[in-house]
């Protein structure tokens, strides 16, 4: 017993060896949560900035004058009355013949399901009749 509590050469290899795989393992995976630390704070930093204009557009603060398309360029943040002729100007897309296409699609899609399901219900049937005992003509 009195061996026990003493440290052998191995015991202190072994600390030694786990110092050295800690140090390893610390160098490694430090400068990745260095990384993902600066990327956290400039995530924080751009949503107060985007908190900030969503705030000033809704107050509809900070008017600016002149063509919007200089006025953009010059400063790409827009209040509502920019949006609001930006708006004006585009056309909404085109979504009719789309749409169109996606219900027609999905007519033969319901129809060649319904009919798989014939199918289905065909064959289910047809095993059933394989496999009922055959009758015995007297």
């Amino acid at each position: 017993m009195a061996e026990e509590a003493q440290t052998s050469p191995n015991n202190a290899v072994d600390s030694q060896t786990g110092s050295h795989v800690a140090d390893g393992l610390l160098s490694v995976i430090q400068p990745v949560i260095y990384e993902t630390d600066l990327r956290i704070v400039g995530v924080r930093q751009s949503q107060n900035e985007l908190n900030k204009e969503i705030e000033r557009l809704i107050a509809g603060k900070g008017l600016h004058t002149g063509h919007m398309i200089k006025t953009y360029r010059a400063n790409p943040v827009l209040n509502n009355e920019e949006l609001q002729l930006f708006s004006d100007i585009t056309d909404p897309p085109a979504l009719q013949a789309s749409h169109t296409k996606l219900m027609t699609a999905r007519k033969q899609l319901a129809h060649s399901n319904q009919l798989l399901q014939n199918v289905h219900n065909r064959i289910t049937r047809m095993q059933d009749q394989l496999n009922q005992p055959k009758r015995t003509r007297k």
